[in-house]
């Protein structure tokens, strides 16, 4: 491979970072333990126990727009939680997040 396409490749490589879809794919596969402490880091929390977790999950909509959430959990006691990544420092706008939840809602709700 010539040097110009290596240095190319390099330079992508030296711009992603851990949680990068690419990345989020392979770091967190297998690894409930890495997940569980990211969960409790970011509602600073020690307790939160995780029963299963999905990352990159795609959730197809018949009627509206589909959602791939970066990385949806369970816990022990029943309670979903998706986890977002952002690589801008702009927030995502509140729709967005309300239309995850909506989904997410609509996914997990127990069939009665």
């Amino acid at each position: 491979m010539p040097a110009v396409e290596n240095k190319k490749y390099l330079d992508i490589i030296e711009r992603l970072r851990p949680f990068d879809d690419i990345f989020m794919r392979i770091l967190f596969k297998d690894n409930k333990e890495l997940v569980q402490r990211i969960l409790n880091i970011l509602l600073n929390r020690t307790d939160i126990k995780i029963r299963k977790y999905e990352i990159q999950k795609d959730m197809k909509q018949i009627l509206s727009r589909s959602i791939i959430p970066d990385i949806v959990i369970e816990d022990t006691d029943g309670n979903i939680y998706d986890i977002e990544v952002e690589r801008s420092a702009k927030k995502a706008p509140v729709e967005r997040l309300r239309y995850y939840a909506s989904v997410l809602d609509v996914e997990y709700a127990k069939k009665t």
